[in-house]
């Protein structure tokens, strides 16, 4: 990727309900709440990723392709960077972490928006007898 891969938007939501497949313009609903302009868009088909816009109106994808003109109370600039679905962690094993910072930061800046956790074990919920039969790590958070 170079010098274009330095940064990540991640975008969440269904396409659905707008213009898609590249077309531009307002649709019948008016204008887009958001549109990210110029990034590298990897769209999870597994086709390579190809520059273009996203525009998003409510929390739904509403067009994809190049929207030039497209009306937006909200446009973003992510030249250079990849606008992509939400990354789905399927072993995250943050249970702890997630307890210390609620806001996750080292999942969410790399586009995770949903993780799977607690395959062997988890903080919670915590009984008293689980607290007991646990590690000393875990009564902590009981």
């Amino acid at each position: 990727m170079g010098k274009e891969g330095v940064g990540l938007v991640g975008v969440v939501g269904g396409v659905g309900g707008g213009e898609g497949g590249g077309e531009a313009g307002q649709g019948t609903r008016g204008p887009y709440d958001l549109v990210l302009k110029g990034g590298w868009i990897i769209d999870g088909s597994g086709n390579p990723r190809y520059r273009g816009d996203v525009a998003i109106r409510g929390d739904r994808i509403a067009g994809v392709g190049f929207l030039s003109g497209a009306a937006a109370r909200e446009t973003v600039d992510v030249r250079g960077l990849v606008v992509a679905p939400g990354f789905i962690d399927m072993m995250g094993q943050s249970e702890i972490n997630v307890l210390i910072d609620n806001r996750v930061l080292s999942k969410i800046t790399q586009g995770v928006t949903t993780e799977v956790t607690g395959e062997g074990g988890s903080v919670a919920p915590l009984t008293d007898r689980l607290a007991q039969d646990d590690s000393d790590a875990m009564k902590k958070w009981h």
